[in-house]
């Protein structure tokens, strides 16, 4: 008879002790009292912490910093997360169908992977585009879904069933139903792969919080790969595996390790939570966090509007901004602010040569230099600030002249366009208003945009670089 669980016991166990161990299940025996009040305990707490997580993440989700996420996909992996979470616990609280666990495995966890492996790529990726295909999820979990309908057809309907309820832990001791795992086993095979390029490719990226995005994905990537591994490790020398040489009796660690963590899976049930507190719990905290940095953040001399407005018309302090926005993975708004202005130095070098052919009944050509500049040599171009426009009649509701529209368009279609390569988060009746005017654009059609990003970097990246060049900024504006 196996003694009381101690995971340093080295020593092999007797071929009885092993026949005892294969037939002794979690659910059915009358053993293991104190482990089945702390899954119910676990289960309760997990239900809670899940659903307070996501409903604060849902009802935060047009704040920037949930935005900057990604709502839609951390939304939908938060919840696919919590009823992967909660069916991987229910073998531990009662018998389950066989099946349950199969199409639980083969479908949830490829979905799960999935989502974080196209969030993971989204940062990876954000320095050249900033959008990802929904049919990179659905295309595998379908073929996923289509292999296990397949291969259970192709098995006797009572070895695994839908509607007996059966003991989790004896299954997998037993390997029951392994062909069926085969998906599962094939889709962990190419996560590790996937998880182990990406933290490669993480690796580099810088993130000026230390708890931030990169930080999320990194740690996840790891915990992939050392928890498959574990996993593997554990089926080779705790299950009735076919390739297992039954001329060595496993030892007691690895068996007592195998019923601990439920022959793996609650390794896996560790992942899903930590990715649900990575990708939902974490922002909501980070969001609170920033209110209340924020009330700290009062108005004066540096911390003022107006001030920022002057940092955002220096080039030199609109490079650092663009230094950390990189870091924040958030750049694609100074882009815009940059690009902005170019748009409005197109707009003011045609005032002045509409005004200079008035005068002289020629044209400056002003304006063709500086669509050479901008296309071709844009690290050279003449630059002008808000200051040296104080002359220009603006106007946002005339129309765009001609000769600019192409560049109005192109701004479009990098910024605001859904496919855009640097989308910018803006609120949803700013862009309708823009894509309703793009085809007869006005002067003024990025306006509200301009504003909104404005109002973002102010109080996401603008504190940070108070924090870093205060004192340069306050030695070149005050």
């Amino acid at each position: 008879m196996i003694e009381k669980r101690n995971l340093f016991n080295t020593t092999h166990v007797t071929k009885e002790e092993y026949k005892e161990y294969l037939h002794r299940g979690f659910i059915s025996e009358n053993d293991f009292l104190f482990e089945k009040i702390l899954y119910q305990i676990l289960f309760i707490l997990f239900i809670i912490f899940a659903l307070v997580s996501l409903i604060l993440f849902f009802k935060l989700r047009k704040s920037y910093i949930i935005r900057q996420r990604g709502f839609t996909i951390s939304f939908i992996g938060g919840i696919v997360n919590f009823i992967s979470v909660i069916i991987e616990f229910l073998p531990q609280l009662m018998k389950v169908p066989c099946a349950l666990s199969i199409y639980s495995t083969n479908l949830l966890n490829v979905v799960v992977n999935l989502i974080f492996f196209c969030r993971s790529l989204r940062i990876v990726l954000f320095y050249h585009y900033n959008f990802f295909k929904m049919m990179v999820i659905v295309i595998p979990t379908l073929i996923s879904l289509i292999i296990t309908v397949t291969l259970h057809l192709t098995i006797d309907s009572n070895t695994c069933s839908f509607i007996k309820l059966e003991d989790a832990m004896l299954d997998l001791k037993h390997n029951k139903s392994r062909r069926l795992f085969s998906v599962f086993q094939i889709f962990n095979g190419l996560s590790m792969i996937f998880s182990f390029i990406l933290a490669l490719l993480l690796a580099p990226i810088k993130d000026t919080n230390i708890l931030g995005a990169k930080f999320e994905c990194f740690t996840t990537c790891i915990l992939i790969l050392v928890v498959n591994f574990l996993h593997i490790f554990l089926q080779r020398r705790a299950s009735d595996h076919a390739l297992l040489d039954y001329s060595k009796n496993p030892r007691r660690m690895y068996l007592n390790l195998y019923e601990i963590t439920k022959g793996g899976r609650m390794l896996f049930v560790v992942v899903s939570i930590y990715m649900l507190f990575a990708s939902i719990t974490l922002p909501v905290i980070y969001f609170y966090k920033a209110k209340k940095a924020h009330k700290k953040f009062i108005e004066n001399d540096l911390t003022s509007k107006k001030l920022f407005n002057k940092v955002l018309n220096t080039p030199s302090l609109v490079h650092d901004l663009r230094s950390i926005a990189l870091k924040e993975f958030s750049v694609e708004n100074v882009l815009f602010w940059e690009n902005y202005q170019d748009l409005q130095n197109m707009n003011y070098l045609n005032f002045i040569d509409y005004n200079k052919s008035e005068e002289s009944r020629e044209e400056s050509g002003l304006l063709n230099q500086f669509y050479y500049e901008y296309m071709d040599e844009p690290k050279h171009k003449q630059f002008y600030s808000t200051s040296s426009m104080n002359n220009y009649d603006y106007n946002p509701y005339s129309l765009v002249p001609n000769e600019i529209i192409p560049y109005y368009k192109a701004f479009y279609k990098s910024f605001i366009s859904d496919n855009g390569i640097a989308k910018v988060n803006i609120s949803e009746i700013a862009a309708l208003n823009i894509h309703n005017e793009i085809d007869f654009p006005t002067i003024g059609i990025f306006d509200s945009a301009k504003d909104e990003i404005i109002e973002k970097m102010y109080y996401t990246i603008y504190p940070i670089l108070l924090k870093k060049s205060g004192s340069i900024i306050k030695e070149i504006l005050c």
